[in-house]
């Protein structure tokens, strides 16, 4: 009797820290659309933390948001954050390096574009 109410208990706990786990990756997801594909995993999250790197380096405030895949030639990953006053992307090659960062605030027809 004690050995099931053990189980039925872990059942529970591990439905609870999975729901939490799914909560925590989702509450903050952005919604893709379009041609957006987001991508994961080491190098995903290698690209986010030199393009993080490079926003604070910058004094950008800014909050990470996803990383996509990149769609121009020579860059793997576009790294995408929230400001204020817009949005922020930086571009990353597959070397893990900076290739171009851009700024699109909300009234701006058009991205200011720093190549590095």
């Amino acid at each position: 009797m004690k050995r099931s109410w053990m189980i039925g208990l872990a059942a529970v706990l591990v439905v609870i820290a999975l729901g939490a786990g799914v909560a925590a990756a989702t509450g903050n997801a952005p919604a893709l659309t379009g041609d957006d594909e987001a991508v994961t995993g080491t190098d995903a999250e290698r690209a986010a933390q030199v393009a993080q790197d490079y926003v604070a380096s910058q004094g950008i405030d800014a909050q990470y948001s996803h990383v996509e895949a990149g769609d121009e030639d020579g860059v793997a990953y576009e790294v995408e954050f929230k400001a204020p006053n817009g949005e922020v992307e930086v571009q990353v090659d597959s070397e893990f390096q900076v290739v171009k960062s851009s700024t699109e605030g909300p009234d701006d027809q058009g991205n200011a574009e720093d190549d590095q």
